[in-house]
């Protein structure tokens, strides 16, 4: 059987939900199905794309996490019928008729948008992408540390119960190594690692934890490393600070998240307010994922929306860094063919 430990739905355009409550410590057994139900009111009288994206982490008895993701992606709405009175209007005053737009003749119009949202991570708006090297000041449920190789004698922090010893020449140039972490009878996590990779223990934790790094070609141990884990402000379990070849990215405990990254959700949409136009290309551009092109063509009706998949970046808040993000969309009126094209530049930036 495995245990779950959190659950949590990425959605456009609702925003995340954190649905851990819902599968916290629940057991599930070989072939069992267990189904959580996530209720959002859907517009139909508006067309567009919604998207969810499911990522569920457990352990299963006896062994490391495990952890699982799925996508679902579907278009929904309609124009809603036009409303036809039953009862003749009372008189009024009358007026003249504003102009009709001729569909056949006229030029459409589309409006390209880009919105950023945080997912994860210590802050809760793409406008403050700041960063604080936040310490654990109480028993963690989660330590997330990246690989960076050092050795014991590179380690940065004053913890007074950390010791460290590097043996058969200690982890050297080594890019890639095995990793075993278990806190009393507890495995936290266990696998093979490469250089610059993040690391989760995750489980109930001990007063401290044992970090076993051996070879990957003869199994020799290469370093072991006491971390103590009860959060006291003697363990010193600051962000950033480095445990022999581990450095300490982020922690999870009754406070909170603390982390040094951030889940970004970088979402592209298009809406019409004119004539029924095709959408002939979108395309967005970033400094951080390059290129992509949407699936074109497509109609879109007269206020209407589209909303392409959203894209999911990590950012590190301890390093300074500006990136934008750009969305271009041309098309043509349905009817009349007359071209139109629309842009959108979003510019995010992490200030250490």
């Amino acid at each position: 059987p495995a245990t779950l430990d959190s659950l949590v739905a990425l959605t456009t355009p609702f925003g995340p939900f954190d649905l851990t409550d819902e599968v916290l410590a629940q057991e599930i057994d070989v072939g069992e199905t267990f189904v959580v139900y996530l209720p959002v009111v859907i517009d139909l009288s508006v067309r567009q794309r919604y998207t969810v994206l499911a990522t569920i982490t457990g352990t299963f008895t006896g062994s490391a996490p495990c952890s699982s993701s799925d996508f679902l992606d579907f278009i929904a709405g309609n124009a809603p019928s036009p409303s036809i009175p039953t009862t003749a209007p009372a008189t009024g005053p009358t007026r003249s008729p504003s102009p009709t737009v001729n569909p056949e003749t006229s030029e459409c119009t589309l409006v390209a948008g880009v919105e950023c949202q945080v997912t994860q991570g210590p802050v809760t708006s793409c406008d403050d992408l700041s960063f604080t090297a936040a310490q654990c000041t109480s028993p963690p449920n989660r330590l997330d540390f990246v690989f960076s190789s050092g050795s014991c004698v590179e380690s940065t922090n004053m913890a007074e119960g950390f010791d460290c010893m590097d043996d058969n020449g200690g982890i050297g140039d080594r890019e890639s190594v095995m990793i075993v972490i278990t806190s009393g009878e507890t495995m936290l996590f266990e696998g093979e690692v490469r250089r610059g990779q993040t690391i989760s223990a995750v489980g109930e934790f001990d007063s401290d934890m044992i970090v076993t790094i051996s070879s990957m070609e003869n199994g020799d141990e290469l370093q072991i490393i006491r971390i103590q884990t009860e959060c006291a402000p003697e363990d010193d379990l600051t962000l950033l600070n480095t445990f022999g070849g581990l450095q300490l990215i982020a922690f999870d405990n009754a406070d909170g998240l603390e982390s040094t990254f951030a889940n970004l959700q970088i979402s592209y949409s298009v809406d019409n307010p004119s004539i029924k136009a095709t959408v002939t290309e979108a395309i967005a551009t970033s400094n951080l994922s390059g290129e992509q092109s949407f699936p074109t063509p497509f109609d879109i009706d007269y206020r209407g929306r589209e909303i392409f998949p959203a894209e999911e970046i990590l950012v590190n808040l301890a390093q300074p860094g500006t990136f934008e993000f750009q969305f271009n969309v041309t098309g043509e009126g349905f009817e009349s063919n007359l071209p139109c094209e629309s842009s959108a530049m979003l510019v995010v930036s992490t200030a250490a």
